[in-house]
């Protein structure tokens, strides 16, 4: 469950969220729920080897057949001295299984007693105003992603095309050397896994935690393939995960991860398309999308290590609008640090 650094690795603490969250929408409700997305979360602090992590979920909004779980994840690093740390807060969005016939079946109301609570559900309405806007945006602006090329029979990573060196370096950057930048569609990679028995969830469908996990292991090794040095990055802040399409046991899900673009050269920002593949036909369906900022442990490690910057591609009408979307997520960490937690 840890990285080389003993530190929690995220895609694990993504299916524990995933799970506790399901958990306290299917207590309220009385039915069975689905993953539909999960907000943006920011990562104050990641859990380290023996530290105790507390999740704790609880509804704050409910709607016709949906309803937003909030949830809250702290970290006590030595339990005799009760030194807690926030580790996250997040807000899953989930929806009511229909019954036998086919039917909705309906949320039962949720009637806050208290000012917080009170408070809390008028955030979640705020939220899902912008979450909708942001949704529209997002369509207006779709695009294709560009994807690197895929050893089809051993699934390897293909090397970086031969008029880029990677051994060429630039020492203009006081602290380290960079490699020479890249294309932003040069850094894509692909990775695909077979949704196994174990991967299901108790209603015989891919556990979304399962999918987010597995999204953040490409963002994770797209990045850590850009920026050279995969022990000092860390995961500083996930993007709305949106599940639109879901997948069942023997499905080929293929994850194709991207750099959009380096801030400062201390984070970068990884893309990551969830598409299901018939393997009979080869015809691909979107699942999901979400994507990934990391950056370097600390300053130390930003100066010895910076992250080499990705060039625009003059030829890609849609790349000068990724990297603005790109740039407005960034922005959104400070934001985010206010809003989430």
């Amino acid at each position: 469950l840890t990285t080389e650094g003993d530190s929690l690795d995220v895609g694990h603490l993504l299916r524990f969220m995933d799970i506790c969250t399901c958990a306290s929408a299917e207590l309220f409700t009385g039915i069975n729920c689905v993953t539909v997305a999960m907000s943006d979360v920011v990562l104050d602090y990641t859990p380290m080897l023996m530290d105790v992590v507390e999740l704790v979920a609880e509804p704050v909004l409910v709607g016709t057949t949906s309803l937003e779980i909030e949830i809250s994840v702290t970290a006590e690093r030595h339990a005799a001295k009760r030194k807690r740390r926030g580790v996250c807060t997040a807000h899953f969005t989930y929806v009511t299984v229909r019954d036998k016939n086919g039917a909705k079946v309906l949320c039962p109301p949720l009637e806050p007693s208290t000012e917080e609570q009170r408070f809390a559900m008028a955030l979640a309405e705020s939220r899902k105003k912008l979450f909708k806007l942001e949704a529209q945006r997002r369509e207006q602006a779709a695009a294709p992603p560009a994807r690197a090329p895929l050893d089809a029979a051993r699934g390897a990573l293909q090397p970086l095309p031969s008029e880029l060196d990677p051994t060429e370096l630039d020492a203009s950057r006081s602290g380290g050397k960079v490699r020479a930048a890249p294309l932003s569609r040069q850094t894509a990679i692909e990775l695909t896994e077979v949704v196994l028995p174990p991967h299901q969830n108790h209603m015989a469908h891919t556990f979304g935690g399962i999918v987010m996990h597995w999204a953040h292991k490409a963002a994770f090794i797209c990045a850590a393939r850009h920026a050279g040095d995969a022990a000092s990055l860390r995961t500083v802040l996930i993007n709305r995960v949106n599940f639109s399409v879901g997948s069942n046991v023997s499905d080929h899900l293929t994850f194709r991860a991207m750099v959009n673009r380096v801030f400062d050269g201390r984070m970068l920002e990884v893309g990551v398309k969830v598409v299901k593949r018939d393997i009979a036909t080869m015809r691909e369906v979107k699942c999901s999308a979400g994507y990934f900022i990391f950056g370097r442990q600390d300053d130390r490690s930003a100066k010895r290590f910076p992250v080499p910057n990705v060039e625009e591609d003059a030829s890609d009408p849609a790349e000068r609008g990724r990297k603005e979307r790109a740039t407005q997520r960034y922005q959104s960490l400070g934001v985010g640090r206010a809003l989430l937690t």
